[in-house]
């Protein structure tokens, strides 16, 4: 899949080493509930943090922001962060709400019903 805007990409890798490529968290988290794997620690679910796009990281562990202002590339409006300082940073200059990878997973699965 083409990276439209890498500060919203995301991956999955398989625990055969199979990577799947995301434009955004929530075409990762699609992906994930498809092949029934979300809650399988055997898999890598990796987004880029939104203040550093050029790195993947541990999805589960991230910090995330929702603000419609983002405009992410499939309008789930979610950007990841590193940790809680660089968000309250984000957030204190953007507006927005913290949310957990749980609320990502839950907000996926709301908008997909």
């Amino acid at each position: 899949m083409l990276i439209s805007d890498n500060r919203y990409g995301a991956e999955l890798v398989t625990d055969k080493g199979k990577v799947y490529k995301f434009d955004s968290i929530e075409c990762l988290v699609n992906f994930a509930f498809a092949k029934n794997v979300v809650a399988n620690e055997k898999y890598n679910l990796l987004v880029t943090y939104f203040s550093n796009p050029g790195k993947l990281n541990e999805a589960r562990s991230a910090v995330y922001i929702h603000n419609d202002n983002f405009r992410s590339p499939m309008d789930l409006n979610v950007a990841a962060f590193s940790n809680v300082s660089d968000a309250q940073k984000f957030l204190s200059e953007n507006g927005g709400r913290q949310i957990t990878w749980i609320d990502v997973v839950e907000m996926v699965k709301q908008s997909t019903m």
